[in-house]
């Protein structure tokens, strides 16, 4: 009866698994490798988005920036008719949060299939880790509409690794890609106009941690089919094939204890 109720939670969490992971597979930025120049390398120029640089004695960084409509009134931020740049965001930030947002005609040759992210941390110490729960880009037409978003999420609660490399700016480089499903034809309108935008951000409740120095950056831009490809994610096909394998075993297993009885 044991084994029986395993093998029912075991079915059960294979097909939950499969078909949550089918419901998620699309717009995904996945962890590619190190790169020693992201102006080189076969990778094509990458153009920073955002910059974060913890404040005072904190360890912890977080902002963004998107395009839209706003100006200043004694101050402070309003909306209105000019559109620009926009740090901080509705997100918040922990940290001095800079950036720039990247049309479509700033790259060339940029494609749903090479689109990459450069990860570059700057830190004095040579041996520094930091951790990195989940960044997201979003991509914006030309009056600042999200047409969507893709991201990366740790599959740790205290983030992933992220070791220092070379010990500063430009010294070595992270690769993320992302990765856009059959569904995702917004990405496909988005490349369509040269006046679209990209923005970035991480959560507050994403924060970067363990930093203590540099700014780190995010840059994107076309990365080649010789970037090191470390994760592979599993197709939606494959996913979908567990969820369906899951429910076939629960199916399964049950009419064989009907019988039983």
């Amino acid at each position: 009866m044991r084994s029986l109720k395993f093998c029912c939670v075991l079915g059960a969490a294979l097909m939950i698994l499969g078909w949550a992971s089918l419901a998620s597979a699309d717009s995904v930025i996945v962890y590619s490798g190190i790169i020693d120049d992201s102006t080189g390398m076969g990778h094509g120029d990458v153009l920073e988005v955002l910059s974060l640089q913890v404040t005072g004695n904190g360890t912890t960084e977080a902002g963004s920036v998107r395009w839209g409509q706003t100006g200043t009134k004694k101050g402070i931020p309003v909306y209105g008719d000019i559109y620009n740049d926009i740090p901080g965001g509705d997100f918040g930030s922990n940290a001095k949060s800079q950036g720039v947002t990247r049309m479509v005609s700033d790259f060339a040759g940029l494609t749903r299939d090479n689109f990459g992210v450069v990860f570059n941390i700057n830190e004095g110490d040579a041996l520094k880790e930091l951790r990195v729960k989940g960044f997201s880009l979003y991509f914006q037409d030309s009056i600042g509409g999200v047409l969507g978003t893709a991201t990366f999420e740790s599959l740790d609660p205290a983030g992933d690794i992220f070791a220092n490399l070379g010990g500063g700016q430009g010294q070595g480089d992270h690769l993320f890609q992302a990765n856009f499903g059959p569904s995702d034809t917004w990405i496909d309108t988005w490349l369509a106009s040269e006046s679209n935008r990209v923005g970035m951000y991480v959560r507050a409740s994403d924060a970067m941690s363990e930093v203590s120095g540099g700014a780190e950056s995010f840059s994107v831009g076309p990365i080649t089919s010789s970037a090191p490809m470390v994760i592979i994610p599993l197709p939606s096909a494959a996913w979908g094939s567990i969820g369906l394998m899951g429910a076939l075993v629960a199916t399964r297993l049950v009419r064989n204890r009907r019988r039983m009885d």
